[in-house]
């Protein structure tokens, strides 16, 4: 996600979707809402004290818009209902069920 802030991504049509990008413009977004920039680095504000984001963890805190956005921007797809309740089932994310929102490509 920040390489999607960095490149300006809240304020760039292509880097989401239309209803992203209008939803963006119009509520003024500059990052994801549970993220705050503490002395230049990105933190999550959910804690009693704002965490370092792991660039190497999952992403959290972030609306379908930017989900989608930070999948195109690395390359990859969400997967579909079933491909993720294969996995999930399959252990392939020890937090995969009740820990966040996940995305998926179904409706």
């Amino acid at each position: 996600m920040a390489r999607i802030m960095k490149i300006g991504g809240y304020s760039t049509p292509n880097a989401l979707a239309d209803d992203g990008f209008a939803a963006a413009s119009n509520e003024q977004w500059q990052a994801p809402g549970h993220w705050r920039e503490v002395d230049g680095e990105w933190a999550g504000d959910d804690a009693p004290a704002a965490e370092p984001v792991d660039a190497a963890a999952p992403v959290c805190h972030i609306c379908y818009y930017e989900a989608d956005a930070f999948a195109r921007c690395e390359r990859q797809a969400f997967a579909d209902r079933m491909e993720w309740e294969v996995a999930a089932r399959a252990a392939i994310s020890n937090d995969a069920c009740g820990i966040v929102w996940q995305w998926t490509r179904s409706a």
